[in-house]
């Protein structure tokens, strides 16, 4: 479920932590994109629905979404907008977000929507090139380059008076518009400040204040419509010569409220990070709601609260049995029961939870990650190992509960959260190789809470609780595979064999038996390929398409093969079963959650993978270069 993080009352899952308040422009949190733009020149949109942070990359068609605190990818999400989504802003009426392109179309500047709801991309409008700012004679539209979107709603029960706030790359002309395209006004952002002038980049709006960055300048300026102009407020100063995208925040860290702020890489010159900037209290709803000011009087006292409405959905005291968010993407049907939210596991719930799953409880099978392999997600395992230069974003979990050796970490390698044992020691390999701490050490022995960094540990006591829930997740994927191979079958494919270069439809309409817009369970007798060939998977337009592909023998890819998925199939509704090896050649592409309980499973050398691993016999093994990026799977019963 996703509602804003703050939006349940007690419940014990929730975050509870008192976040102190500041001054306006202190960094009160920074996270790394967990997929970098870095190689691309340029990445600039981030937004919030209060629960999650959306943000996309140049050159890509996708929109990745991230848990705020940790920077996990919690999912992406594929636009198929020819012009790729660069300028994101989230509109909580609609529960969707606003996508300006990253160049222009036959008109103009292409302004979609993105319903979160139905996963339906839609469009919204375009900026004609030849539309000019009354306010200045230029037009809003240079670059055909989106730098700064906001959505407002003023009234929230009157959709008519909503408006888009739009800004081209480094253009001090702001446009705001309605949904349907119209004009409402035009303002030129020099009259805030001089330094806006042909370089603002960046807009945030969430009630009547109107935040703006300048590009290059270090600063961020808070504003106001007065007179038909803007004019400024105040403005702080921030370390990040290159601030683009925003987006308001008053919920994740309550009562304090922040603006996140994109950093553009620049072809890796400055960090890909989002950092969330400390903003006045009250100046910047949620999803262009408001924030409202109420004053309570006693006959003693007088005190002002600053609170943010948000939707009638996901606000206000929560009775027992009604809606609610448990803040596990895990769940579903989360509901309030004695004050605390609790949500039904989703089926396959481990390829949910964990980016790989290595064997069973009884079984110590082993998760290898080799040279310069990433994982971006968490990992759960027998005994787990990790070679040089790798970089795991969440954590390592190890349910081997004696010897020196549970978790085994080499040189320069990275594991962003924490490292954790049923009792079995961590250590440096090879010898002379310290592991990374406060302290470093080549070694941590058993029964030991160590600190690795500021806030991760390395944990060998057992008695941390993902031990027990890495247990579980071990053991339950067994049972959940037998489940999905006792589902009857919609769709049965023979022995395929595809050649080299040559390729492989799985679709409604193509396939006799595949529907679209349901869960779709397809027998394939053997799955393999050649060189360079592509298997093709499609949705047919819909996002509710699933698929639990069953392959009966061999699945596998040969160097520089891909799975390609199509129409609007997304990788966590897609679900492979192999009941024997799974092997995934040099360089192959593929998405999905591939689950071989009784089989080896192997990513080969520079292989990139969407979805995730799991796999019951002898290893899970990564190769030097690959890349494992955990897409939460969510199927149906």
């Amino acid at each position: 479920m996703k509602l804003p993080r703050k939006a349940v009352a007690g419940a014990g899952l929730l975050l509870t932590a008192a976040w102190a308040h500041a001054a306006p422009g202190d960094v009160v949190h920074q996270l790394t994109v967990p997929v970098s733009g870095s190689e691309n020149h340029c990445s600039v949109g981030v937004t919030t629905d209060g629960a999650e942070l959306f943000y996309d990359r140049c050159a890509d068609s996708r929109i990745y979404r991230i848990d705020p605190l940790s920077g996990s990818l919690l999912g992406s999400f594929d636009t198929a907008l020819p012009e790729l989504p660069n300028c994101l802003a989230y509109d909580a009426t609609r529960d969707g977000i606003w996508i300006g392109g990253q160049d222009c179309n036959g008109t103009g500047m292409p302004i979609s929507f993105w319903s979160l709801a139905s996963g339906a991309v839609t469009g919204g409008f375009d900026i004609p090139v030849s539309t000019s700012n009354p306010a200045t004679g230029s037009p809003f539209v240079g670059f055909c380059f989106c730098d700064g979107l906001a959505f407002n709603a003023n009234d929230t029960a009157d959709p008519s008076d909503d408006e888009i706030w739009f800004s081209d790359d480094i253009n001090h002309n702001i446009g705001v518009f309605r949904p349907d395209g119209t004009l409402v006004a035009g303002y030129d952002a020099g009259d805030v400040d001089p330094s806006l002038i042909n370089s603002t980049s960046g807009l945030a709006v969430g009630g009547d204040d109107v935040y703006l960055s300048n590009h290059g300048g270090m600063e961020i300026f808070r504003a106001s419509v007065v007179g038909g102009s803007l004019a400024a407020a105040d403005f702080f100063a921030i370390d990040d010569p290159k601030g683009e995208g925003m987006s308001c925040d008053p919920v994740t860290f309550a009562p304090t409220e922040v603006l996140w702020v994109r950093t553009t890489p620049q072809s890796g010159a400055f960090p890909d990070v989002i950092t969330a900037y400390e903003i006045a209290a009250g100046s910047c709803g949620l999803g262009g709601i408001a924030a409202t000011t109420t004053t309570t009087t006693t006959t003693t006292t007088s005190t002002t609260t600053t609170t943010t409405t948000l939707p009638s959905s996901s606000c206000g005291p929560i009775p027992q049995g009604s809606p609610c968010d448990d803040v596990d993407p895990c769940t579903d049907n989360d509901r309030c029961q004695g004050g605390v939210c609790f949500g039904e596991a989703v089926p396959m719930y481990p390829a949910c939870q964990w980016a790989i799953v290595a064997g069973n409880p009884t079984r110590r099978v082993l998760a290898r990650l080799r040279a310069d392999a990433t994982v971006g997600g968490d990992v759960c395992g027998g005994r787990v190992y990790a070679g040089r230069d790798v970089l795991v974003t969440g954590d390592l979990v190890s349910g081997k509960n004696d010897g020196r050796a549970a978790v085994a970490i080499g040189p320069r390698s990275v594991v962003v959260g924490d490292v954790v044992t049923a009792g079995g020691g961590v250590l440096a390999k090879p010898p002379g190789t310290l592991l990374e701490a406060l302290d470093p050490t080549p070694s941590i022995p058993p029964d030991t809470v160590e600190p690795k960094t500021a806030t991760t540990v390395y944990d060998t006591t057992g008695d941390d609780a993902r031990v027990p829930r890495c247990r579980s997740s071990r053991n339950a994927f067994h049972t959940a595979a037998a489940d999905l191979a006792a589902l009857p079958a919609d769709a049965t494919i023979g022995d395929t064999s595809i050649a080299d270069g040559g390729s492989f439809t799985i679709a409604p309409g193509t396939t006799p038996g595949v529907v679209a817009g349901v869960r779709n369970v397809v027998d394939v007798e053997r799955l393999t390929t050649g060189r360079d060939a592509t298997i093709m998977i499609g949705g047919g337009g819909s996002p509710a398409t699933t698929y639990v592909i069953r392959i009966h023998s061999r699945f596998s890819l040969k160097a520089g093969s891909r799975i390609l998925l199509t129409a609007g199939l997304e990788p966590n509704r897609l679900v492979f079963l192999g009941s024997s090896k799974c092997r995934f050649g040099r360089e192959s592409v593929g998405a999905g959650t591939v689950v071989c309980p009784d089989s080896k499973l192997l990513l080969d050398q520079a292989g990139a993978w969407e979805g995730a691993f799991l796999g019951g016999r002898n290893i899970v093994r990564l190769r030097d270069g690959a890349q494992l990026t955990h897409v939460p799977l969510h199927i149906e019963e």
